[in-house]
């Protein structure tokens, strides 16, 4: 009796720590997506603005000004590296979602495998 009282009281403290990391990661995870939508939206107008710009540049090189040519083809690398920036900031966050939840997965495991060790 007395040891599962102490296994009762263990397995609720565990439980308490164990519900609170959750609470934690999740608070965690929802701050990544948020920063993952709003890099995709940033992602999503960049190309707009890169394709935009690649059309400027292909007509400004039929005309016969060659001083448009480099505003226009410095503005198309201003927004392609910036696409690509933002599409690297993309996949580095995507990555980092494979790492969620890991403190509470620990945790979990290590009280179970405590509790087996008690009973």
């Amino acid at each position: 009796m007395r040891i599962a009282r102490a296994t009762g009281g263990l397995l609720l403290d565990h439980s308490l720590l164990a519900a609170e990391l959750v609470r934690l990661d999740w608070q965690e995870e929802k701050a990544r997506l948020r920063q993952l939508v709003l890099i995709n939206l940033l992602g999503a107008i960049l190309v707009g603005l890169t394709l935009l710009h690649a059309s400027a540049l292909a007509i400004a090189a039929a005309w016969d000004t060659p001083y448009r040519l480099y505003v226009a083809a410095a503005m198309l690398l201003l927004f392609a590296a910036a696409t690509w920036f933002a599409w690297k900031r993309l996949q580095r966050l995507s990555d980092e979602g494979d790492r969620q939840f890991e403190a509470s997965r620990e945790q979990i495991q290590k009280t179970i495998d405590l509790l087996k060790r008690h009973l």
